[in-house]
């Protein structure tokens, strides 16, 4: 099973825990965020670690990141992000609800697709594109 890091802790980084967790898709292992917006040592019972030292902490090698980045300016500050952890030599873990319908095989790296959410054939999703329940493309 993969081991993964959630960058953010927003409502939005909850849900997507919970999605993780609930449907055995992954191991979270910590959250993260730059060491200037952490506030708690904590999230959903896990540690939040600075990401300018997720490398000192994890075997970066092993581990994986999900770009969980809220609701303002979210598509800058998550492109800013999924840049960051590649300039880093991360690897971005794509989300894949199994709950999910997808006849797509051409998913981004680092998207996100919650529950009931419906890719048809023919789709292209780019890097780091998330979808939310319901949602059909």
């Amino acid at each position: 099973m993969d081991k993964v890091v959630i960058f953010g802790t927003s409502i939005f980084s909850a849900v997507v825990y919970q999605t993780i967790k609930q449907e055995m898709l992954a191991e979270v292992v910590a959250f993260t965020l730059n060491k200037a917006y952490i506030t708690d040592s904590t999230f959903e019972q896990l540690p939040v670690l600075p990401f300018e030292e997720l490398s000192d902490r994890l075997d970066m090698t092993q581990v994986k990141i999900v770009v969980c980045l809220g609701y303002k300016k979210m598509n800058d500050n998550r492109k800013m992000a999924f840049d960051m952890c590649k300039a880093y030599g991360y690897s971005v873990y794509t989300v894949i609800s199994k709950n999910a319908l997808i006849y797509s095989s051409e998913i981004g790296e680092g998207c996100i697709i919650l529950p009931t959410a419906f890719v048809g054939p023919y789709v292209r999703l780019g890097r780091s594109v998330i979808l939310w329940n319901r949602v059909t493309i």
